[in-house]
């Protein structure tokens, strides 16, 4: 039988259809001591992402600042919305 064909029917594809919804996205900001380094993030899960930031299991530019001490987050049904809030927060400059 021909991969991705329907059974019993001859040359036609099954669709599949994938839910893409996610529930819940996250923006947050961690950061490394008092009014040191931060980084703006996304997660679908952030007490995983929070546990792997603490266990320095996040490589790059967390891991090398020891940014594991979470300061702000925000909750997000869409996640296009949620990218473009954490685009907007990457902008951000201190006072």
């Amino acid at each position: 039988m021909d991969p991705g064909s329907a059974p019993g029917v001859p040359g036609l594809r099954e669709e599949i259809k994938v839910d893409r919804r996610i529930e819940r996205v996250f923006v947050y900001i961690v950061m490394n001591k008092r009014y040191g380094t931060l980084y703006t993030g996304l997660t679908t899960n952030l007490m995983k992402r929070m546990e792997e930031h603490r266990a320095g299991l996040a490589d790059g530019f967390t891991k090398k600042h020891g940014c594991d001490r979470l300061m702000y987050y925000e909750i997000h049904d869409d996640i296009d919305e949620a990218a473009h809030r954490e685009r907007l927060l990457k902008k951000w400059h201190r006072a």
